[in-house]
């Protein structure tokens, strides 16, 4: 969604088919890139594979995100009557361009990854990703279906809090079921069933359902919890995990899976979530005001106010550098704030099933075998979201059973607060900066400052903007 919202400025600029061969370009020159790397014998080794995997796809976003903003992509898509009437259309074009970024990432990686399970299994595993961002859409066509007002209600502040309440509230009850089905997750039979239902009961959370989880051509070794409400709650179990570990082992997943439930780190995740929304609303102001200030700065200098004169050049500008701090903060914020929480709580869930398996040799022993079968490095391989597995068996080898669940919530508790007390700041101070329409003033000082400098240049002020909205 960062990416895609870099086009918003009124009217293209270009031919539509100019930005698609544009990214068909820059695709073609990403694969190429990476294939030479390939014949070249470049080395990435399983702990260094994530790594790799990553900022390949982070250039892939980023070159999406100044295509976006150049060739105004959004505006042209929009500019079509049938794509403007319905959002949730120009919602999947974005979705297709986003999905098409990543599959051929993962398909010019492939020769790097031992047994890759395919480019159409990675998409079906990852386009529940674009599922929520479709049912915003879709809140928002319904609303604006039946109420012609709607669109500047979307736009106030309270609009904004019923939009989230509404999207938050379709998240809990509609998101789990489909995204079940999307995988074409199987009732779980058979043997194994049974001592999961025991655990799971001795746990005292509540599953809907036990499920079989065949993503990724049914080769990932691992488990999940989907869903917020017991109704609508399922247990999900890789045919790979079922094939390898024993009954005991399997019940020591199912038992850290049942943590997070016990733990509602679901809630948490929710609540990071609303958390980052809250962010990228305070910061909103300030970011726009700090690139209000740097575009004055430009264009108090000649060679500043040359680009800036140039056909388009400062609507390009201003897209690119609106989106590029939003993007950044959505990637850091998953990265290193989402990332640390999702670690603790995955502690915490260790230790959890630490108790209710009375011990940690069940647990240990389905980490220890999930590490043999991933290969040579995969046990110290590191993850944004999860501790590695060394560090893991190392934390229950040391941990007091009946205590450790307990600290780690204590803990996991204080850096909540401190991160709610962060945000709560940071929003109150962006909302005052908001009140003092400090980006407005400084654009248009800066629309005059161009001009004035356009004008000691001798040049003419083309395509500037005609007021400081």
């Amino acid at each position: 969604m960062a990416v895609f919202e870099a086009g918003l400025a009124e009217g293209p600029l270009v031919p539509l088919w100019r930005s698609f061969l544009a990214d068909a370009g820059f695709i073609a020159c990403l694969c190429l890139g990476l294939r030479i790397l390939a014949r070249c014998r470049f080395q990435a080794g399983i702990s260094s594979f994530p790594v790799l995997i990553f900022r390949t796809q982070l250039i892939s976003l980023l070159g999406l995100l100044v295509i976006c903003a150049y060739f105004n992509l959004k505006s042209q898509l929009n500019a079509w009557a049938f794509m403007a009437s319905l959002e949730i259309l120009s919602s999947f074009a974005a979705a297709a361009l986003f999905l098409l970024h990543m599959g051929v990432v993962w398909w010019a990686l492939s020769p790097w990854e031992l047994n890759p399970p395919g480019v159409r299994a990675r998409l079906s595993f990852v386009a529940p990703l674009v599922f929520p961002w479709f049912m915003a859409a879709m809140i928002r066509d319904v609303f604006n279906l039946f109420w012609a007002g709607s669109r500047r209600f979307w736009e106030s502040e309270a609009g904004w809090i019923v939009f989230l309440f509404i999207f938050f509230l379709l998240m809990l009850i509609v998101l789990p079921p489909v995204m079940k089905l999307w995988w074409r997750c199987p009732p779980l039979s058979g043997p194994a069933l049974l001592p999961l239902r025991q655990i799971l009961a001795a746990s005292g959370v509540k599953i809907n359902k036990i499920c079989l989880w065949p993503v990724l051509n049914s080769r990932a070794l691992t488990a999940a919890v989907l869903g917020f409400i017991p109704g609508l709650r399922y247990l999900l179990i890789t045919p790979a995990l079922l094939k390898h570990l024993s009954p005991s082992q399997l019940a020591a997943v199912a038992a850290h899976e049942a943590g997070h439930l016990h733990y509602r780190h679901m809630l948490i995740y929710a609540l990071l979530l609303a958390g980052y929304l809250l962010l990228a609303y305070a910061l909103s102001e300030p970011i726009n005001a700090l690139i209000n200030l740097g575009l004055y700065g430009l264009a108090a200098t000649r060679l500043g106010a040359g680009f800036l004169l140039t056909y388009g050049s400062w609507e390009i500008l201003w897209r690119i550098l609106l989106s590029l701090p939003m993007l950044a903060l959505l990637l850091f914020y998953l990265r290193f704030v989402l990332g640390f929480f999702m670690r603790q709580t995955e502690r915490q869930a260790d230790f959890f099933a630490l108790d209710l398996m009375r011990g940690p040799e069940s647990m240990i022993g389905a980490l220890e075998r999930i590490a043999g079968l991933s290969g040579a490095g995969s046990r110290s391989a590191p993850s944004w979201h999860h501790f590695s597995i060394a560090q893991r068996v190392e934390a229950m080898r040391q941990a007091v059973p009946g205590r450790a669940a307990a600290g780690q919530g204590r803990f996991l508790g204080r850096c909540l607060a401190l991160l709610a007390a962060v945000i709560l700041s940071v929003t109150l101070l962006g909302y005052v900066l908001a009140g003092m329409d400090l980006s407005g003033g400084l654009r248009q000082q800066a629309l005059q400052r161009l001009e004035i400098t356009g004008k000691e240049m001798g040049l003419l002020p083309v395509n500037l903007p005609v007021n400081a909205d």
